[in-house]
């Protein structure tokens, strides 16, 4: 015999075959993701809209490393930075329970939106708590906290990291560099 005998195996057979075309469709649809809008036709990107809003996760959600990180510090009266909240570390997430720092970088990411092109000021390095770079201290952008809770308010930094990679036979001082910085008076409802 030559195809399934008894029921079980038509069922497996079955089972089988419907997993694998859910996930050869998925495979798919990530891999057309993956080519980015500037690929596909606009009918066929906006569709994949409501994929990456069901499955937002990309490389980066795995290993962190490409894109910018959006992290807020307090401003000190001679432009002295102190982080408000570290990096995110797996055991104080709760292995991923915990919700906290999604929401802190929600709010973060949003600020930085917020912001326009000229108020975005060069850092380099961040050593001691001071940029490589001399910052503009009248350069502060007004902006409103949009979030129902909001935990930025006052005179904040908004600094957009990137993974630094070291130079070759040097120790790194940190994984990541200041790219870019924003200084913000965010208004928060009362």
């Amino acid at each position: 015999m030559s195809g399934p005998s008894t029921s079980a195996e038509a069922k497996a057979v079955g089972s089988f075959l419907v997993t694998i075309t859910i996930l050869l469709t998925s495979m798919g649809v990530s891999a057309l993701d993956l080519l980015g809008d500037g690929v596909l036709p606009g009918a066929v990107s906006a569709r994949l809209g409501a994929y990456r809003a069901i499955w937002p996760q990309k490389w980066s959600f795995f290993t962190n490393l490409d894109g910018e990180s959006p992290v807020p510090y307090r401003v000190g009266p001679d432009l002295g930075l102190t982080p408000l909240y570290g990096h995110r570390v797996w055991d104080e997430r709760l292995a991923g329970l915990r919700r906290h720092d999604d929401a802190r970088e929600v709010e973060t990411r949003r600020l930085a939106l917020a912001v326009p092109e000229r108020y975005w000021q060069e850092c380099g390095r961040l050593r001691s708590g001071r940029c490589e770079r001399d910052l503009a201290p009248d350069l502060v952008h007004e902006v409103d906290n949009p979030v129902a809770r909001p935990g930025l308010c006052g005179r904040v930094a908004v600094a957009l990291e990137r993974v630094a990679p070291p130079a070759p036979r040097t120790i790194a001082d940190g994984p990541r560099q200041v790219f870019r910085l924003a200084l913000l008076d965010v208004r928060c409802p009362s």
